[in-house]
């Protein structure tokens, strides 16, 4: 998870850990080490919304670099769909839907089973990012 606010870290990471218990959620404020992650411990699915002294689209951008495959969900308050799927996120979510970030990364994990139905493959590793959106198509 990437985020400078750290109030947004924290409702982002309890609500992953309460729908991937057994998960590692990474938290990170700096580019750098979001990018180091992504390139030496491939995370499942990243969740971002921006870093220290970077815009979205310039972390989004960052992030792809360091790993072209890893799904990217990208958070923001502000409807930046077509900005962050330009950019290299593989979906989007806005801030004020939060609560359905655990079903988002489930979507985006092998056999896209919902979290609650409890048969998750759970992942090991993840970092941050948000999704309504993928890939420019609005999700069911």
């Amino acid at each position: 998870m990437l985020d400078d606010n750290a109030d947004g870290r924290f409702l982002l990471a309890k609500t992953l850990l309460r729908c991937f218990p057994t998960s590692a959620v990474q938290e990170c404020v700096e580019i750098e080490v979001a990018t180091t992650l992504c390139r030496t411990q491939p995370p499942h699915a990243v969740i971002a919304h921006r870093a220290r002294g970077l815009d979205g689209m310039e972390t989004i951008r960052q992030l792809r670099e360091a790993n072209p495959s890893v799904p990217i969900v990208y958070l923001s308050g502000i409807d930046r769909t077509q900005e962050a799927i330009r950019a290299g996120a593989t979906c989007f979510l806005n801030y004020d839907a939060w609560l359905r970030i655990g079903t988002v990364v489930a979507d985006l994990l092998p056999n896209h089973i919902a979290p609650e139905e409890g048969t998750v493959p759970l992942p090991d590793r993840l970092v941050s990012a948000t999704n309504e959106f993928r890939n420019g198509r609005e999700l069911a």
